[in-house]
């Protein structure tokens, strides 16, 4: 099973400028570091929504941030700075890569591949990318 770190502060200061500032009415946003860590967790260790450690929060108020951040799209922000900032130290090497199995067509020649959803494709990247990111240096 994998096993996932929690972001250091360096990380979450590169995270915390991209989220969304809350306008309007409604409740405030909950302690946003916790929240975000649970989501990379659901995202690495690949564990259901509802076995989220409590530690990260309620796992239906974590997913829907999960979702909102999906519907801002401020994961692909936050996935674009982490490729960025990786790239900038020389921790990513461009000459490899990594291929899901969701990704590749059935073997046999399947006429149509199944519709790969947007939180999937993420899935699969942000499980490498949170994998980089949190591995020690």
């Amino acid at each position: 099973m994998a096993t996932y770190t929690k972001m250091t502060d360096a990380q979450w200061a590169l995270i915390k400028k991209l989220l969304p500032y809350q306008t309007g009415k409604g409740r405030r946003y909950q302690d946003l570091r916790r929240k975000t860590n649970g989501i990379f967790y659901v995202l690495k260790v690949g564990c259901r929504w509802r076995d989220l450690p409590c530690y990260y929060g309620d796992d239906s108020s974590v997913h829907r941030w999960f979702q909102h951040l999906i519907a801002t799209g401020t994961i692909e922000k936050i996935f674009t700075t982490l490729l960025q900032t990786l790239d900038e130290q020389g921790k990513l090497d461009w000459s490899s890569a990594k291929l899901d199995g969701s990704f590749a067509p059935a073997k046999g020649g399947a006429s149509k591949s199944p519709t790969v959803t947007k939180v999937r494709a993420l899935r699969s990247i942000w499980s490498a990318t949170v994998t980089d990111c949190h591995s020690p240096t």
